[in-house]
């Protein structure tokens, strides 16, 4: 105080008084100026915030890119107050920016279709935005434009990739702008990797319905039943007939694949007279076709069943297949008068399905050499690299193992062994540097490596025609809680095939490792095992492979030694077991044995599974199982 006087010696009280309140102006004013400097900086700071919050939600966004879109108009609202906002994508076959997505202040948006008139309401603006905008324009530019007499906000984003119409406008605040100057800065990289992953889901879906058409045409061209059920629906209309059906008998057993137009109870009893089929096939002796009416000895071969629905005549006629014998039948429910015309096209077709049987046979002949080539084909990639060297072999064992646990056909178990064998085969579709890419792969590659099992299973559907292995490849990376691809299948729906399969896949792809992971131990690999039933595996496949694991180790005769051999427990090839010092040492541990060729299947003694499956037999499993079998 005294010092406040000692600076006031001279003046007056009265002036004295005048000084004080105006530096205690001043200092309000400067104190006011920093806490309105502050708010400011604070809301900016909070709307930018904002705005990068609703950026990375709309990178985040797994759907269309026009959501995605609408999100970051979200942004742009928050910074400036406009009745409408435009996005532009460029289009650089006709060098011109279109409009992709629409939105107004009170309204959500709309994506442009070739009708620009029930974008929104029409009453709900005076504006109407062109659909095109000459391009392209000026990189990271904001400015202000003129377009139907209105003013408008004009901002092209980095790259020129996408360019932001807001307004009507009149002003731009400077929080505004430094907003928008946010908003560009950020959004420019973000709409490229947008665009480029919107353009990876479209070419992925192209080829979906591209393989989906091979599909159908596949069923179509090469399944016997499929191509014999059209040939007979036009047979059947010709003739003129209340139903019809074919008859083929392999192995000394008729089967009935196809037939129409008959009572369900009938159809049942007719399917397993084996009788009644061989009599109607003796009939024609030499013939080709052969008419049966109430007037010839033949009617009553007929049997009852027949009779009891008023059918009143059949009409046979042989294939002449040179593979298996067979026969058509159609059944009238009046006499017919069969034409010349009638009969020689019958005996036509007939023929033209014994040639399809017969081309089917050498087809099928042809797939066994399609097998081989592509086993050589799948052997080869798996030894290029250490870590998965025996890797399909390995999960053929897994999965076949788990059918036989499950007790499958052995017709569905010989799927299944196939299927296993080429569940990867798609991967040839792909880049050799996507393929073998180490570590997590961004969207865009993730979307790509999606696409293997339809690959593959197209492949198959192609050459070895079996459309349970095509199912079983198509659907193996389908999880039980629907989460997988590519189809999003989930529970019962995905095929047991490849459920078996997608098990067995998991199980080996934690004790192989690969380059950048080492391979986890079989206590860690059961672990992980049971911790995904339920969720991205089949809980009964799991529960049934673990289960046989335990069953196998507690009733092993081999207690002081590995579950089984280690070249046979890892599918080593030739060329590495028998250059390995353990080859046929079946009295020792092969980890105590010098030289052994571990690292070239991508192991090290103390990671390997027959290593640490012994580790955990010894320490974890210690009462033998009495009266079991592995």
């Amino acid at each position: 105080m005294s010092m406040i006087r000692f600076g006031l010696n001279g003046f007056s009280s009265e002036q004295a008084l005048f000084v004080i309140i105006i530096v205690l102006i001043t200092v309000m004013l400067v104190l006011l100026i920093f806490v309105f400097i502050l708010k400011r900086s604070t809301c900016y700071s909070k709307r930018t915030a904002a705005v990068t919050d609703i950026l990375f939600k709309a990178a985040k966004n797994e759907g269309e890119l026009d959501g995605q879109l609408n999100a970051v108009l979200e942004a742009i609202i928050s910074a400036v107050q406009a009745d409408g906002y435009y996005f532009y994508i460029f289009d650089s076959q006709s060098d011109n920016y279109r409009l992709r997505v629409s939105r107004h202040k009170h309204c959500s948006y709309q994506v442009t279709g070739a009708d620009y008139s029930g974008l929104v309401p029409y009453d709900s603006r005076k504006y109407s935005p062109p659909l095109g905008i000459a391009g392209p324009k000026k990189n990271g530019s904001i400015l202000f434009t003129k377009d139907q007499k209105e003013t408008l906000l004009e901002l092209c984003l980095e790259g020129g990739e996408g360019l932001i119409r807001i307004g009507p406008v009149r002003s731009l605040s400077v929080l505004g702008r430094k907003i928008l100057e946010d908003v560009r800065m950020k959004l420019g990289p973000l709409l490229h990797l947008l665009l480029e992953l919107e353009y990876v889901k479209n070419h992925v879906e192209t080829i979906k319905n591209t393989n989906r058409v091979i599909h159908e045409l596949n069923q179509s061209v090469y399944s016997v039943d499929q191509v014999t059920q059209n040939v007979l629906t036009v047979m059947s209309r010709t003739m003129e007939t209340s139903g019809c059906c074919l008859g083929r008998k392999a192995d000394e057993k008729w089967d009935i694949p196809v037939m129409t137009r008959l009572a369900e109870e009938v159809e049942f009893q007719f399917r397993h007279d084996q009788e009644t089929l061989d009599i109607l096939y003796q009939f024609l002796e030499n013939k080709t076709v052969c008419q049966i009416k109430p007037d010839s000895k033949e009617f009553y071969g007929i049997p009852y069943y027949f009779l009891a629905l008023g059918i009143q005549s059949l009409v046979i006629a042989k294939t002449n297949s040179k593979c298996q014998k067979g026969i058509i039948i159609f059944w009238y429910k009046r006499l017919p008068n069969i034409s010349k015309m009638q009969e020689a096209f019958l005996e036509m077709m007939a023929k033209r399905l014994g040639e399809i049987w017969d081309q089917q046979e050498a087809y099928k002949a042809l797939s066994f050499s399609y097998i081989k080539t592509w086993k050589t084909l799948i052997e080869t990639l798996d030894n290029l690299e250490p870590h998965t060297v025996g890797h399909s072999e390995l999960i053929v064992r897994y999965s076949v193992t788990l059918a036989r646990q499950m007790n499958l056909s052995p017709e569905e178990i010989e799927d299944i062994k196939l299927a296993a064998y080429f569940h990867d085969i798609g991967m040839i579709s792909l880049s050799g540097e996507l393929a073998n890419k180490q570590g997590r792969f961004n969207p865009l590659e993730y979307e790509t490596i999606k696409f293997h099992p339809e690959a593959g299973a197209t492949m198959i559907e192609s050459t070895i025609v079996n459309q349970k292995v095509a199912s079983y490849i198509r659907h193996h990376h389908e999880r039980w809680d629907g989460l997988g691809y590519p189809g999003g299948l989930g529970g019962n729906q995905i095929p047991l095939g490849a459920r078996v399969i997608a098990a067995a896949d998991f199980f080996t792809a934690k004790i192989q490792g690969r380059k950048y992971r080492e391979p986890l131990t079989f206590e860690q690999a059961i672990t992980d095992m049971s911790a995904a039933s339920g969720t991205q595996l089949d809980p009964e496949v799991v529960e049934v492979f673990l289960l046989w694991f335990k069953k196998k180790q507690l009733s092993s005769s081999r207690l002081a030694y590995s579950l089984g051999w280690c070249w046979e427990m890892r599918c080593c090839p030739s060329h590495i077991r028998e250059n390995c010092p353990a080859y046929q040492k079946k009295n020792l541990h092969c980890w105590d044995i010098k030289g052994v060729c571990c690292e070239a299947h991508g192991n090290h003694c103390d990671t390997c599974i027959v290593y640490t499956e012994f580790i955990y037999r010894k320490t974890k499993v210690t009462t033998p199982l009495e009266n079991s079998s592995a």
